[in-house]
């Protein structure tokens, strides 16, 4: 009985000690800066992650995130270390209130993709404006 009882204690104390706290070693915050080529700037741009050739794909484990909104600009995330493929189509609201649709494809494939694997990355995101 007391060997029953000092393995159920040991078990305990394993399991326990095994799912106490979320490694922060494996997660990276992101930010994006979004810049136009021609360096007009915008207040919001919405990336809309639905369509397909929309993404934000860690190659490592395929797990694909939403890119939150950008205002002024920026969007800051927590993501999981890794090599990441970027591509999307958006909608940037201007400065004068306009809208402008913008696309991103940098880092659209293996060859291009972004190593995001420090506690924390800063990336540029090269938009194109489209007709």
């Amino acid at each position: 009985m007391r060997k029953i009882l000092s393995i159920l204690l040991i078990l305990c104390a394993f399991l326990a000690g095994g799912c106490s706290v979320e490694d922060d070693d494996l997660w990276c915050t992101v930010t994006f800066n979004a810049v136009l080529p021609d360096g007009s700037t915008f207040e919001t741009m919405i990336v809309d992650m639905a369509p397909q050739g929309n993404f934000f794909r860690n190659i490592n484990n395929l797990y694909e995130y939403d890119i939150a909104s950008f205002v002024g600009g920026k969007s800051s995330q927590r993501i999981l270390k890794g090599m990441y493929l970027i591509s999307f189509d958006a909608v940037c609201v201007m400065d004068d209130g306009s809208r402008v649709k913008v696309r991103c494809a940098d880092h659209n494939s293996p060859n291009t993709a972004i190593d995001l694997t420090s506690d924390a990355e800063t990336v540029t995101l090269k938009l194109l404006k489209l007709k």
